[in-house]
């Protein structure tokens, strides 16, 4: 007899919707299998806040939510959620702010590297946030203080801290110099 084949339980975004809500736990769901993340650490939440600030200036709150750790839903089936993310206001006035996951493209993704991101992972979930219509991702990186904008999983450009980051066709007003990201 041949060695045995490890089978592994699939599960749908429904069912890990009533597993994710039953813990504290940060997890995706890529593809069928639950993935646990690591618990992010000190200087992931300061760029994370600093976004919000630069965003929360800048931004009306009548144009858009900025929103974290978020579940959404993707055409693969894979539930993944961006560290921010922009939604515009007429997006949550059709859709209101739903419990469970997000059902529609946001309007910017970020992702900011962790000290454990795997830049491979890093790499296919921007991809997947491409084929599901989001508009533009960015990647900001605390270690080299470098933000990459992603208008396309080709198109990139990367601005460092000595740079003004204008992403005015994600909102006429978001421009801002780098360097606040990471100060």
């Amino acid at each position: 007899a041949g060695p045995m084949a490890e089978t592994r339980t699939l599960i749908t975004p429904d069912e890990f919707l009533k597993m994710a809500e039953q813990t504290d736990d940060r997890l995706e769901l890529v593809n069928g299998e639950v993935l646990r993340l690591v618990l992010p650490g000190a200087r992931h939440g300061f760029v994370a806040m600093r976004i919000a600030r630069v965003f929360i200036e800048l931004i009306p709150l009548e144009d858009g939510e900025l929103l974290s750790d978020i579940g959404m839903i993707l055409p693969s089936g894979n539930v993944r959620g961006p560290d921010v993310c922009f939604i515009a206001a007429e997006k949550i006035r059709r859709h209101g702010i739903p419990s469970g996951w997000w059902p529609d493209t946001v309007d910017l993704a970020i992702e900011i590297i962790g000290v454990e991101e795997r830049h491979m992972d890093l790499d296919l979930k921007i991809e997947e946030y491409f084929a599901a219509g989001v508009p533009q991702v960015w990647k900001a990186n605390p270690n080299t203080r470098k933000v990459y904008v992603y208008r396309s999983p080709k198109d990139v450009r990367i601005y460092d801290e000595g740079d003004e980051l204008v992403a005015t066709d994600v909102h006429p007003k978001l421009r801002f110099p780098v360097r606040r990201l990471f100060a």
